[in-house]
């Protein structure tokens, strides 16, 4: 099973910290982001980043390094569908930051997203 160490995630929280104290641009800081947690985070393609509008909860921006536009199954299965990680329980978690791997005890076939991807 791949879990995070609590000073790989510490190491990976204080290394994006710290590039979030330069300025950049948004995607920038996302790309260098996923360049950080490539080496502490395990994870099966690329991290997918999501802004949220913090009263509703529903996606403003994101991005996935090699994925141009969001895709309209994913749209669909975060609002209406009945899967684990979903952004909103991400978003209302006390770390903020999941892995599928992690919110499914290590079998991620038990998402209904894994089997879509």
């Amino acid at each position: 099973m791949h879990r995070v160490t609590a000073s790989a995630r510490e190491r990976a929280l204080e290394r994006v910290a710290q590039l979030a104290r330069r300025p950049r641009d948004l995607v920038s800081f996302l790309k260098e982001s996923t360049d950080v947690l490539s080496t502490s985070i395990p994870y099966y393609w690329t991290p997918c980043w999501y802004t949220l509008d913090p009263a509703s909860l529903l996606i403003t921006s994101h991005f996935h390094d090699g994925l141009a536009e969001f895709p309209a199954e994913w749209l669909v299965n975060e609002y209406y569908g009945d899967d684990v990680n979903q952004l909103v329980d991400v978003a209302r978690s006390p770390l903020g930051i999941s892995t599928l791997h992690e919110a499914t005890n290590g079998d991620p076939s038990r998402s209904g997203r894994w089997h879509q991807n």
